[in-house]
């Protein structure tokens, strides 16, 4: 036997499953396996390269000791526990792309032999530093950030009628804005990808969280008021507008007050309620709520 296709229909692989299986080079585990038993590998000498999926959460102790042909390793995203020597006496691994954002819990001797002192560690760029401080994930030759080829991000800023700025972007890297109202608006709400962080605009400047993914950054404006009476009325107002997902979401609104929805050309478009949400195709839209007036792009 040189090869495995594991059944979608596993979800654990038992303890000693596959020991000893000297011909096996190649080994498919599907995403339905989420334990893989103690041993299970063990001793499979002619094994090159394993691919532990993202639906895996744990793995035994030597579950691929004595791999002695393994070169490379990838262990995916939602690994949480790793046992005892699991890949202890892999003499010739050259390479181990760890996917989980969060080192898993772990043994000390899991690369027991290894020489994973002359070995590289891929893990996601947001999680360098953890790993290298943390035994024995630290003993590797260099931990790097796993390259992304053929990935691309994008932040997208909502500044135009039907659109948005779409900015490439970095995984594990923040972003500086600088938020500049027009003249009479101030900004009323900051939200990025859907979470409100108008409090972490500061001078006017707004720096990401690191970047995970796709990302979507809004800001809403306020009208500032105009006259003595419409000062006093909106002094103490905790209305807050939230542009995201193509929802406007008004808070903090009376129970009784009107919320209108205007487009560029002034036509009344849509309404609603005290605090509502109102779904929309995306484009740049005035809100009034009450006596307050709120531009917002979707």
């Amino acid at each position: 036997m040189t090869s495995i296709v594991i059944p979608n229909s596993v979800t654990n692989i038992g303890d000693g499953a596959f020991a000893g299986c000297k011909g096996l080079t190649s080994i498919d585990i599907p995403n339905s396996v989420t334990w893989i038993g103690i041993s299970a590998f063990s001793g499979c000498t002619n094994l090159t390269s394993i691919e532990i999926p993202n639906s895996v959460t744990g793995i035994g102790g030597s579950a691929f000791n004595g791999c002695s042909a393994l070169r490379e390793i990838t262990i995916g995203s939602g690994i949480e526990n790793i046992s005892s020597k699991a890949f202890a006496d892999c003499k010739k691994l050259e390479d181990v792309y760890c996917y989980a954002v969060r080192y898993p819990t772990t043994e000390n001797d899991i690369f027991e032999n290894s020489y994973i002192e002359f070995v590289t560690l891929h893990v996601p760029e947001k999680s360098v530093n953890q790993y290298k401080a943390k035994t024995p994930w630290s003993g590797f030759m260099e931990v790097v950030p796993i390259g992304n080829e053929g990935e691309e991000y994008y932040l997208a800023i909502r500044i135009g009628d039907g659109g948005a700025l779409l900015q490439p972007v970095e995984l594990g890297k923040t972003y500086l804005y600088k938020v500049e109202p027009d003249e009479g608006w101030t900004v009323n709400t900051l939200t990025f990808n859907g979470e409100d962080m108008t409090g972490q605009l500061l001078d006017g400047q707004f720096s990401t969280p690191e970047i995970t993914g796709d990302a979507e950054l809004n800001v809403v404006f306020k009208q500032e008021a105009s006259n003595i009476k419409s000062m006093k009325q909106t002094e103490t107002s905790k209305v807050k507008v939230y542009a995201y997902n193509g929802t406007i979401k008004v808070t903090g609104a009376e129970d009784d007050a009107e919320v209108e929805v205007y487009n560029t050309g002034g036509i009344r478009i849509a309404d609603g309620e005290g605090n509502c949400s109102i779904l929309l195709d995306s484009g740049i839209y005035i809100v009034k709520v009450g006596n307050e007036t709120f531009k917002v792009s979707l």
